[in-house]
């Protein structure tokens, strides 16, 4: 009966650590996808930004900027709780 508890203890053991360690590499995989999401609207908005300054619409490139200061402030937060699960799941 001994070694039926320390087998199941085992198990119990191997499912946890089986457990922890998908759900790192998927909040891993997430806060990398996050970041090429965050690079790809980086480039639209300096692309739109670098236009509008070559045909010198300066209400236009203001307002990307606007948009671009609000987008990144946005995946910051985004970013501390992505961080906040991969902290998860290190515990």
């Amino acid at each position: 009966m001994g070694e039926n508890l320390e087998d199941n203890a085992i198990k119990l053991t191997e499912l946890r650590l089986d457990y922890t360690w998908k759900y790192f590499e998927s909040a891993a995989r997430q806060r990398m996808l996050f970041l090429n999401y965050f690079l790809i609207t980086v480039g639209i908005f300096a692309s739109a930004y670098g236009i509008a300054l070559k045909e010198r619409v300066y209400p236009v490139a203001i307002f990307v900027c606007f948009l671009g200061l609000i987008a990144s402030i946005g995946f910051i937060f985004f970013d501390i709780r992505m961080l906040a699960f991969v902290e998860r799941a290190l515990k």
